[in-house]
């Protein structure tokens, strides 16, 4: 039975219970056009999350459409109806940030206050945004993503909206929540833009079968709400496949990726196995390059590498948030004394006083180098000359460093191109761009078991 049928249904047998135990009160018409309104689409969404199962299942759901198009009112819905008749599924819906938080939520509320659905009495405590909980035991949660959230407590459902804005680290954390559930539901909602996780939405959608989702999206002439009119004057503003993206839920190739995704993860490797990783040695046993990355607006990002036998193993990447530049400055001083250094020349004064203390360091201009170091660095991940440790394996022991290699190879899948102009295009990339740096001396020759200078 359609999900709009179950709900009229529900109200009808709602209402019936109270007539029958004699309230006469008015009680108010259900706004069934709320329901009813659903198209095609968002109720073949709704419907396929709200379905009664037949024992443990575990249900997958994966919807990419259109910015505007009406996902988060579908899943909204959805969750409505399943509180509305079963008060104890346990529902937490990560948002990719706080305005997509406050959307879902304002929808799921407008049910809440329909007494035909939701008895004043149902509730435990004052229904909130980041908590409505019901005395049966079940609760909605709506929350930006956050590391905490991400990894509190089990649930029937985990619901990410706007995946593509959430980290990857936290779409890993949140996902085992739903494995102590007799009815588990994962549910994936997204706009395809080209954001932290779009290669991980990408991935999942273009496989769906492989991993076990269910696909839905919908064409915008399917979305009454959205005007044709308004359409067509907003097209005028993108170029054309950015258009692709946001105006009709598509998946455009406008911008390509510097690194291809396979690579980066065939050179994400077990740092426990000594064979892919080895033991670091010290200089000049062997040889080092550090690049930084000045934060004036960012993050400060320092890269460490160690090259042997032409694979440079990625040992250690330091964010310094919000350090002052004069900790930095001193931080470099005492860990890299011995190491050579490569940062950009947008730091011309930090350069000349790491000099001052005696550091070698050169200044790289990424105007001139930059197609030069992308080139390089894109190199040894297709031929395998770069390694990097797998965040998951260092988590157990040291959970702040894993968080930063997360970021590194984050934005290495997130680096991206313009086509038009064939530049990169600046972002969510300091990470990226110290590694890019310490690639300068790697440009020129190939160290062979003593340094050489390019």
């Amino acid at each position: 039975m359609p999900l709009s049928e179950r709900f009229t249904r529900l109200h009808l047998e709602t209402q019936e219970i109270k007539q029958a135990l004699g309230q006469t009160r008015l009680l108010g018409v259900p706004t069934l056009q709320n329901f009813s309104s659903l198209n095609r689409g968002q109720l073949a969404l709704a419907d396929y999350i709200t379905s009664p199962r037949n024992g443990i299942e575990l249900r997958q759901a994966i919807c990419k459409v259109a910015r505007g198009a009406g996902k988060t009112w579908a899943v909204a819905t959805a969750y409505a109806y399943l509180h509305a008749t079963d008060r104890t599924w346990k529902i937490f819906v990560h948002s990719g940030s706080f305005e997509q938080a406050r959307y879902l939520y304002a929808y799921y509320a407008k049910f809440l206050r329909d007494p035909l659905l939701f008895p004043e009495d149902c509730f435990e405590g004052e229904p909130t945004r980041s908590l409505t909980a019901f005395k049966e035991g079940g609760f909605l949660k709506v929350l930006p993503a956050s590391e905490k959230q991400s990894r509190g407590g089990h649930v029937d459902i985990c619901s990410l909206d706007e995946v593509v804005l959430i980290k990857r680290d936290l779409i890993d954390a949140a996902i085992p929540t739903i494995r102590t559930s007799k009815r588990p539901t994962l549910v994936l909602t997204s706009t395809a833009s080209p954001k932290i996780s779009y290669r991980w939405f990408i991935d999942k959608w273009q496989n769906a079968e492989t991993y076990g989702f269910k696909r839905f999206e919908w064409l915008i002439a399917e979305c009454p709400w959205i005007s044709d009119q308004v359409t067509s004057q907003l097209r005028k503003l993108f170029d054309s496949q950015t258009a692709i993206i946001e105006l009709e839920g598509g998946i455009a190739e406008l911008k390509g990726f510097m690194f291809a995704g396979s690579a980066i993860e065939r050179n994400t490797v077990n740092p426990e196995d000594s064979q892919v990783w080895p033991l670091p040695l010290a200089p000049p046993a062997t040889n080092w390059c550090v690049g930084v990355d000045w934060g004036f607006v960012h993050p400060t990002v320092y890269v460490d590498l160690e090259v042997r036998s032409d694979i440079a193993f990625v040992r250690d990447v330091r964010i310094r948030e919000k350090e002052l530049l004069s900790n930095v400055l001193e931080e470099i001083r005492t860990d890299y004394r011995d190491k050579e250094l490569y940062a950009g020349n947008d730091g011309a004064s930090e350069i000349a006083q790491l000099k001052a203390y005696g550091l070698r360091v050169e200044s790289v201009a990424f105007s001139t180098d930059k197609h030069l170091l992308i080139g390089e660095l894109k190199r040894r991940f297709e031929r395998d000359l770069i390694k990097l440790p797998d965040p998951k394996q260092l988590e157990k022991d040291d959970p702040a460093k894993a968080n930063e290699f997360r970021k590194l190879i984050d934005q290495l899948h997130q680096y991206h191109y313009d086509p038009d102009s064939g530049k990169a295009v600046k972002g969510y990339d300091d990470c990226v761009d110290a590694l890019l740096y310490a690639m300068k001396p790697l440009c020129y020759m190939k160290y062979h078991g003593h340094a050489h200078k390019g």
